[in-house]
């Protein structure tokens, strides 16, 4: 989560700094998202997609409910970590000697982990 803070902090842009909490949270809706055939803003939507008996043959209604993800966190928010999710691995030093810079921190991450579990 601090290195998530500091890619804002890095930034000019007004968002505020992450709370534990919402990190938790939005680490929860990218894994929930998985569950559901929506994807982005549809999973933040509240509106209920009215069928028009005309196109009936067109418009399969869902059994499945809509997440309305929008009851754990606000969709602009969401979208400020996405953003800046990216940014936990970089490592800038090494910008210069490795293409896949922005990267490699996620897999030496995960490849320690791994070795040590």
């Amino acid at each position: 989560m601090k290195k998530l803070n500091d890619a804002v902090a890095r930034t000019s842009c007004k968002c505020k700094k992450f709370t534990e909490e919402e990190f938790l949270i939005c680490l929860g809706l990218l894994i929930g998202a998985c569950e559901f055939s929506q994807k982005g803003v549809e999973l933040f939507s509240t509106k209920d997609k009215a069928c028009n008996e005309e196109d009936d043959d067109d418009i399969w209604r869902s059994i499945s409910p809509s997440p309305q993800f929008e009851q754990f966190m606000p969709f602009s928010r969401f979208k400020d970590f996405h953003c800046f999710l990216p940014e936990i691995h970089v490592d800038e030093s090494e910008k210069e000697n490795d293409p896949w810079y922005q990267f490699s921190g996620a897999v030496d991450e995960f490849n320690f982990i791994r070795q040590r579990e």
